[in-house]
């Protein structure tokens, strides 16, 4: 598949992420997901316009930081955050 973006720094993105499997973990692990986008928007600076968060995926407009690379160098680390507050979570007694 040839993908073609334009790569403007301070632009505005709208992309999906959708679980593995589409399981739904997002809705029910909310915190997991916050913390995740709060230590990925300390690392790469960008402002979230908007969001909707589903059971197994979510819609978000992000807006880039003027001196930060393209959206990607923010999504990668933001399902790595997930997944090990996720598992984290998982290892934890309630």
């Amino acid at each position: 598949m040839d993908f073609r973006r334009v790569r403007i720094q301070g632009a505005s993105y709208f992309f999906t992420l959708v679980t593995e499997r589409r399981r739904p973990l997002l809705v029910d692990h909310i915190d997991c997901l916050r913390d995740a986008l709060r230590q990925v928007q300390a690392k790469y600076p960008f402002t979230i316009d908007a969001i909707v968060i589903l059971p197994d995926h979510l819609h978000t407009i992000w807006t880039l930081s003027q001196d930060v690379g393209p959206r990607m160098i923010r999504v990668v680390p933001l399902d790595n955050f997930m997944i090990y507050k996720y598992i984290i979570r998982l290892d934890r007694p309630d």
